[in-house]
């Protein structure tokens, strides 16, 4: 809700002198915005309620995960916004990863955790998500590692939230049986149902400003909080239509042999199928979601000094196209002038 506000309020707050264009990309952020919200609202009362009967148990699904952190960043992005609040994401892998699981659990995991930093972190909130494969015994049953670090610059956590959230949470990050003293807020309940629904564990610590101090001086001042997440979740199959080689392109004679392109695309079916067509062309492509995503590729040594061509929409989260490329072209982060 507090997205579709914030959203609302900056399509109200265009001008006459916008263009005809600019309205109708901010009309269609606030569309994109209440599919997503309401999404998660329906997926946050699911696990309210969902394991009350059998009935309301739904059945483990193939997702991608990273996927559903770009669509948290995305109902994420207009709160933060309007708090001048500016979001980092970074992917290890940055490829799309797939996994087997109670997907409801996940998005109300990482919708609680990254919504409060958003909120309360201070300036800047810096997302990341790492995936890394776990084979079992008889490597028959495949599962991936999970981890999703989530950094501000909040000050740290006041004592009495801490304690809220301790009662909520025990120190092995599973949801206690037992009664506690006072009552954790609904946020905190959902935090804590999901994580002992998937098994997962959450680490809460103080981030501590960088410092030429040695000893005991050296880590006095508390500048935020880190909270890191881990669990596991079988591995998935990709799915897409994509995959299919009978429909893979001719490489013929590959015009883009050799070049290294940042693809920035917010369809995820859009992303896929010109990521499909570039790299049948000889390309290497770095597919982003948004403008931040993109932003973290650049800050790479790696991927930006072999960079040759930049392709963004104009239509995305959090900032547009345009003001993506202007960043590009401002940030000492990122001196790329291709």
């Amino acid at each position: 809700i507090q997205s579709l506000l914030a959203t609302a309020e900056k399509v109200l707050d265009a001008g006459e002198q916008s263009t005809a264009a600019e309205k109708e990309q901010a009309r269609q952020q606030l569309r994109q915005s209440s599919e997503v919200a309401l999404d998660h609202i329906s997926n946050v009362l699911g696990v309210i309620r969902g394991d009350k009967s059998l009935a309301g148990i739904r059945p483990d699904e193939t997702f991608n995960i990273t996927e559903e952190l770009r669509s948290l960043v995305m109902m994420i992005g207009p709160i933060a916004r309007q708090r001048k609040v500016a979001l980092k994401l970074w992917l290890d892998p940055h490829e799309d990863t797939w996994v087997h699981g109670p997907v409801r659990f996940v998005r109300a995991l990482f919708q609680n955790i990254i919504d409060n930093s958003a909120k309360y972190g201070g300036t800047e909130v810096e997302i990341g998500l790492t995936c890394r494969p776990l084979s079992s015994p008889d490597e028959q049953d495949e599962s991936v590692k999970i981890t999703l670090t989530v950094k501000d610059l909040g000050g740290g956590l006041p004592p009495e939230l801490k304690a809220r959230l301790f009662e909520a949470l025990d120190q092995s990050g599973k949801l206690k049986e037992r009664a506690t003293s006072g009552h954790p807020s609904a946020g905190l309940n959902v935090l804590a149902h999901a994580l002992h629904q998937l098994g997962g564990k959450l680490d809460l610590s103080d981030r501590y400003a960088e410092s030429d101090k040695t000893g005991s001086d050296a880590r006095n001042d508390v500048i935020g909080t880190v909270i890191t997440v881990t669990l596991n979740l079988q591995k998935g199959e990709r799915i897409s239509p994509l995959d299919d080689p009978e429909r893979a392109l001719p490489l013929q004679d590959a015009p883009l042999s050799g070049r290294s392109i940042i693809l920035v695309e917010d369809s995820p079916s859009s992303r896929d199928w010109l990521t499909h067509i570039l790299r049948n062309a000889g390309a290497q492509v770095w597919a982003a979601g948004n403008g931040i995503e993109a932003l973290s590729l650049l800050i790479r040594p790696e991927i930006r000094d072999r960079l040759d061509l930049i392709l963004t929409d104009m239509t995305l989260p959090y900032m547009s196209g345009l003001e993506f490329a202007e960043r590009v072209r401002q940030s000492e982060q990122t001196p790329w002038t291709g």
